[in-house]
């Protein structure tokens, strides 16, 4: 079962949100720009690490890779979508 988390437009991300799906193999990051975009499919094992850096109502979301990849960051979660990510990720971590 997929799951989505896209980034709030009340964090600053008008009209390009990123977005983050839990796919069963996989992690696929999404930001998407004026002409074209970018997606990277991470798989559970090339995770990391997860970091959490909350504020008020948003948090943001950095997932560091084994890969030697940029780390992918989403700002703009709110916290309880953001902890909902970390869980999925470790989920499928214990299962992969």
């Amino acid at each position: 079962m997929e799951k989505t988390f896209v980034a709030s437009r009340l964090a600053g991300n008008w009209f390009f949100r990123p977005s983050v799906t839990l796919t069963p193999t996989g992690l696929r990051y999404e930001k998407p720009k004026l002409f074209g975009g970018s997606e990277e499919l991470i798989h559970y094992k090339h995770i990391a690490s997860v970091r959490i850096s909350s504020g008020l109502l948003f948090s943001t979301v950095t997932i560091e890779t084994s890969g030697g990849s940029a780390p992918v960051t989403i700002s703009g979660l709110y916290k309880s979508e953001a902890r909902e990510l970390r869980e999925g990720i470790e989920a499928a971590q214990a299962t992969h």
